[in-house]
């Protein structure tokens, strides 16, 4: 049998048996040298991305018979995955959605905001709101990082206008992973 193959065979196990222990599991990714080099690899490290508050040594558990030595670091859907980002720049998506990693390592939305007067008011505005972490003002218009889902992003929109702002346009950008890589490379998300 070959390494490719080996390895192959390694890693199907590997999700299988973490999808048996783990229905909640967003996402698997691969990273460190066996994503690239298994027939090098002391071990395989192993991301998990989770919905469930299982212990991680349930994770351990499952894969601890196998022939090459695992690591597996666990994050809970929505838990600060500080320094992933390069991690899962080099690494291979096993199993699961991009958009659960994005979210991941992006747990606030980039708002943009252009307003038709006033944008300083409305960015020291938004810069007292609880569920806004970051604001800045580039030209006319004002990039906001949000945290919460689309009920608290519409209930935000209403405060603004009810607040006096003239909003012109409001919109999310949606990221990558090459973006959010950027972005934490240059230190612009925690």
């Amino acid at each position: 049998m070959s390494i490719a193959t080996e390895g192959t065979e390694l890693l199907d196990t590997i999700v299988k048996r973490l999808l048996e222990v783990d229905g909640k599991i967003r996402s698997i990714s691969l990273i460190g040298s066996f994503a690239w080099f298994p027939e090098l690899a002391r071990d395989v490290d192993i991301v998990v991305i989770t919905e469930s508050e299982l212990p991680c040594d349930a994770y351990w558990e499952a894969i601890s018979d196998l022939p090459k030595p695992v690591d597996i670091v666990v994050f809970r859907r929505g838990e600060r995955a500080k320094g992933l980002a390069l991690a899962l720049r080099a690494g291979v998506l096993l199993w699961g959605d991009v958009d659960d990693i994005l979210r991941q390592l992006q747990p606030a939305r980039l708002l943009t905001i252009r307003c038709l007067d006033g944008v300083e008011k409305l960015a020291e505005w938004l810069s007292k709101q609880p569920e806004i972490v970051n604001v800045q003002v580039v030209n006319s218009t004002v990039e906001a990082q949000f945290v919460g889902d689309d009920d608290a992003q519409a209930e935000l929109l209403k405060r603004i206008i009810l607040d006096g702002h003239r909003i012109a346009a409001f919109s999310e950008t949606t990221m990558n992973l090459e973006d959010v890589f950027l972005r934490v490379t240059k230190g612009e998300v925690a």
